[in-house]
């Protein structure tokens, strides 16, 4: 029990020591004179500014007495104070050419606030701005012209009169490729192609580029470009004879096959020969036949038509 009293009366001895430390060291505070803090520099971001620009203030302070020091802001457009904006990053802001962008911070240590200091900026005469560009198609083949799609931003009223095209393949320019388009002759498959825009106005002012993040060129499928016909029989045994002709347009290797509804003894060879020895199918039914080929890469085509074994010399196709 006595263990219990003498716990019980040292907790309170605690609790009121450590009161009267800290109102010791709040009153020794307020008769140790404090310094104010200051702010050593201010700047406005970004160096240039553009009316879509995203503003912020980097900022230096410094305390004598090293206490902590907060900083308040106030930021003015045309000496017209902006409410809502108290912190240092007021993001994009309602510019203008020819405004005035001011930012007033005041340094706070707790107990005394520092002399306030200001930073303006202007927003300049500007040439014209190269905002945005857009390659078309967006996923391109080698079968694709590619054409820039660019806007600019104009901030002195004057006309855009040309556009400098350079067109760069895998980051490196494509000599003589200076046009809004690009042909297909300059590039295959995999390939990465960007495309640089520079403004010019009619003042002959150059402006500000733009330059697109390189886009692939994708996969091409293969075509077929024969065609199934009448074909008659060299002859009295009943072969079908038809050579499947097929190209790829990014050259890749391809493989022809079949699939359907096929009939007895047909076949086909590496070279795209179809070979059908009718003798062995049924007289009276009518087979689909699909021709696939495949590039390998994902590019897939496919023929169908229809055939029936004949009576006579002559076989007939019908395609679908």
């Amino acid at each position: 029990m006595k263990r219990y009293i003498l716990l019980l009366l040292i907790i309170p001895f605690l609790i009121i020591s450590c009161g009267k430390k800290d109102k010791e060291k709040k009153e020794i505070a307020k008769r140790i004179p404090n310094h104010p803090p200051s702010v050593v520099w201010v700047r406005i971001k970004p160096n240039v500014l553009y009316p879509s620009s995203d503003i912020k203030a980097e900022v230096k302070a410094q305390d004598p007495d090293g206490d902590k020091v907060s900083l308040s802001y106030r930021w003015f457009i045309n000496n017209e104070l902006l409410n809502d904006k108290k912190d240092n990053h007021p993001g994009i802001l309602p510019l203008n050419e020819g405004d005035v962008i001011k930012v007033v911070v005041t340094p706070f240590d707790g107990r005394k606030k520092g002399k306030p200091i200001a930073a303006t900026k202007s927003v300049p005469k500007r040439t014209p701005v190269v905002t945005s560009i857009i390659i078309t198609p967006k996923n391109p083949t080698v079968k694709n012209r590619l054409i820039a799609k660019v806007a600019v931003a104009i901030f002195d009223g004057k006309k855009i009169t040309t556009y400098h095209y350079q067109w760069y393949k895998n980051d490196e320019p494509i000599p003589g490729a200076d046009k809004v388009y690009l042909d297909p002759l300059y590039f295959k498959k995999g390939d990465k192609i960007s495309v640089k825009v520079t403004p010019e106005n009619e003042d002959g002012v150059m402006g500000i580029s733009g330059k697109t993040k390189p886009v692939t060129i994708q996969n091409s499928p293969p075509v077929i470009t024969s065609k199934p016909k009448f074909i008659e029989s060299k002859n009295e045994e009943g072969i079908y004879l038809y050579q499947v002709k097929a190209k790829d347009p990014d050259n890749d290797k391809l493989m022809i096959s079949l699939k359907g509804d096929l009939p007895k003894g047909i076949s086909i060879d590496k070279n795209g020969l179809i070979k059908w020895d009718t003798k062995k199918s049924d007289p009276k039914k009518k087979y689909k036949i699909i021709i696939r080929v495949d590039d390998g890469d994902g590019g897939i085509c496919e023929q169908s038509f229809s055939l029936v074994p004949p009576k006579v010399k002559k076989f007939i196709k019908k395609s679908f």
